[in-house]
């Protein structure tokens, strides 16, 4: 059975009264609970392989994480992709193999790599061979967990963060809103500018008229057109993404730029779609997204995102179809504070793949979570709960936490926990 779900504790993304507001008509992202099915456990394991940084032999699939001076190749079982290293000037030991899961990322350490599993983690700085070795730059943030805001004017400077929607603007070709933004907030100021890149969904409001699949009801919305757009405007979507890219670039060369890319990115694949675009398909799109955003804009740091009613062989299959060694992060929205670690305690609890920690050790990635936006927008859980649970949920692999709207003691909430809370790297 399928539902529909809100982007709140359980679902849609899209900041669907401001998406109302900026284009005048219902647009958003669309949600789905899934179809219940028995836990998945992942696909067999792949190659065997001898780091050549160490000398440890391993078999299996998943790599596990890349650590200072080496990743070890794959100790995920049950299935999941291996991190690329943290860093270091020493490729580390090949690593012990999973049981079963995806293609670890790849690294380059300065002496000797390391390879397992599928294609384990090493040191140093990683490259992507998804995308001709475009740079993989991981987490701007550094080691110290970093709080974010979506601010409407001037950006604080305690943020670590902020945030701007991008996309949404009515002629591409010749505006990009996201390049002023950058220009005039960022030059003095450490602080990372973020863009929500919602590209397709904005584009296929504007012109194809496919609406959010909650508040979109005419027979003609994203859940059911919107695999067909994407189909027919393929080359334009990537077209876009370079011109926004180069542009941004531009504006903003010698800095970090996070692009969250088109949130429910997942939607593309339901059964309802017209034309559903299947695993691979989207895989191959997130892709030639990715490294057209990279070669065009090589200070992009990209994260995808996670749907959190995605479960079982649905969540592990949408994952490893995922170019994880070009992506640097991953985000998702959820609460700081529900018992066991579950991204919230709706669709997620209560399932082992609903945690923050299942997700970071499936993809490999530090995970930068949001509260959502608009009339989906949950209580702040984040900066008001106790450092003792923050630590719990960096434990989990959280290293940045984007609260919308901004809590008015939000720099002393900052300020109090700070001192108190664990590095964020492993």
């Amino acid at each position: 059975m399928r539902a529909r779900f809100s982007f709140g504790s359980a679902g849609c993304f899209a900041a669907l009264s401001l998406l109302s507001l900026l284009l005048g008509a219902a647009v958003g992202c669309a949600s789905d609970g899934g179809d219940e099915s028995p836990a998945g456990a992942g696909s067999s394991g792949a190659g065997t392989a001898a780091g050549s940084g160490g000398s440890t032999a391993s078999t299996g699939g998943g790599g596990s994480t890349g650590g200072k001076g080496g990743g070890s190749g794959g100790s995920t079982t049950g299935g999941g992709a291996g991190k690329a290293g943290a860093g270091g000037t020493t490729g580390g030991a090949g690593g012990k193999g999973g049981a079963g899961g995806g293609a670890g990322a790849s690294g380059s350490g300065a002496a000797g790599a390391g390879a397992a599993g599928g294609s384990g983690g090493s040191g140093g700085t990683s490259t992507s061979s998804s995308c001709d070795g475009a740079p993989v730059h991981g987490s701007p943030f550094g080691c110290t967990f970093a709080w974010g805001a979506n601010p409407n004017n001037q950006i604080p400077s305690y943020l670590a963060f902020a945030s701007k929607w991008v996309g949404y603007e009515t002629n591409l070709e010749t505006t990009c809103d996201g390049c002023s933004w950058l220009r005039q907030n960022f030059a003095s100021t450490s602080t990372v500018p973020v863009y929500i890149a919602y590209f397709i969904a904005y584009r296929a409001n504007l012109e194809g008229d496919l609406g959010d699949c909650n508040t979109d009801f005419d027979g003609q919305n994203l859940c059911n057109g919107g695999a067909q757009w994407i189909r027919s405007n393929r080359e334009r979507i990537l077209s876009i993404y370079r011109s926004y890219a180069e542009r941004s670039r531009e504006a903003f060369p010698d800095r970090p730029v996070v692009w969250l890319i088109d949130p429910d990115f997942i939607q593309y694949t339901y059964d309802e779609q017209s034309s559903p675009l299947s695993y691979a398909e989207l895989g191959e799109l997130a892709t030639d997204i990715i490294c057209t955003v990279k070669a065009a804009m090589p200070n992009a740091v990209i994260a995808l995102n996670h749907s959190s009613w995605i479960r079982d062989d649905v969540l592990t299959s949408y994952w490893g179809a995922m170019p994880m060694d070009a992506v640097d992060l991953v985000h998702t929205t959820g609460m700081a504070n529900v018992p066991g670690g579950y991204i919230n305690d709706g669709d997620a609890e209560g399932r082992e793949d609903g945690t923050y920690r299942f997700l970071h050790e499936l993809t490999g990635k530090p995970l930068l979570v949001d509260t959502s936006f608009g009339v989906s927008t949950q209580a702040n859980t984040w900066s008001s709960a106790t450092a003792s649970v923050l630590n719990q949920r960096i434990a989990d692999g959280v290293s940045a936490v984007l609260i919308n709207p901004m809590p008015g003691n939000y720099q002393s909430q900052i300020a109090t926990l700070a001192p108190e809370l664990d590095s964020t790297c492993d």
